[in-house]
């Protein structure tokens, strides 16, 4: 479970302070599947990255589990990131060097695991997505939608309670869009906390709840109002 406290963020900009997160109250529960919509520069990327551990609030607390994820080190946050969560991106941020296979066995090397359980589980993931005959294909050699699909391999990999997804359907065709959510929804059938930053009111309608930010604020959203994008 997830806990907002009060938590604010701001930045400098220039003698300029601004607040991309006013006093924020809220609760995600472990097996939420959440939407974050608004329009861009609203805020929405800024509390993902607070949920997962990288960027500080200015002042209250976030809490997972019970725990003060702030009041941990820097060690035990990125302790938290690798074991229990799971990040996707819009730029998919692979590895241009590496295959698809190496891209998604990565964590698990980061984590020291054998490289034969590596090599099992990242070419189980890709064949999941329909990329058994692409495991040796680099990030430039694939379509936006087959880097989306080794992304997700890669998040999976670790098997992460939670997923944290940034506008994962951004720069995709409707058909690796429908995958994405298939594989998000299925993963919240499956008990985990799902949190999606999106501006599209069509991906938003996936989730079982949707969290609006306009300047910072943010409120609860019916599921059945209409989004504008930005």
């Amino acid at each position: 479970m997830i806990e907002l406290n009060a938590v604010t963020k701001s930045y400098c900009r220039g003698a300029d302070e601004v607040a991309a997160l006013q006093s924020t109250t809220l609760t995600i529960g472990g097996n939420d599947f959440t939407a974050i919509v608004g329009p861009s520069g609203s805020g929405k990327s800024t509390m993902l990255c607070m949920i997962g551990g990288m960027l500080a609030p200015t002042s209250g607390q976030i809490n997972v589990d019970g725990e003060s994820l702030y009041d941990q080190s820097v060690a035990q946050r990125c302790q938290f990131r690798n074991e229990r969560v799971g990040f996707v991106f819009q730029s998919f941020n692979l590895v241009p060097w590496l295959t698809a296979v190496e891209n998604v066995q990565l964590p698990l090397s980061i984590r020291g695991t054998s490289a034969k359980e590596q090599r099992q589980r990242a070419e189980s993931l890709l064949a999941r997505f329909g990329l058994e005959t692409r495991l040796q294909h680099r990030p430039s050699e694939l379509s936006a939608g087959q880097q989306q699909r080794v992304a997700l391999a890669r998040t999976l990999v670790t098997n992460p309670q939670l997923i944290l997804a940034d506008e994962p359907t951004g720069n995709l065709d409707p058909d690796s869009r429908d995958l994405v959510l298939q594989t998000f929804a299925e993963l919240h059938a499956d008990g985990r906390a799902v949190v999606l930053v999106t501006h599209d009111h069509n991906v938003s309608t996936a989730a079982q709840r949707v969290l609006r930010i306009e300047e910072g604020q943010v409120c609860e959203q019916s599921l059945g109002e209409s989004d504008v994008a930005a």
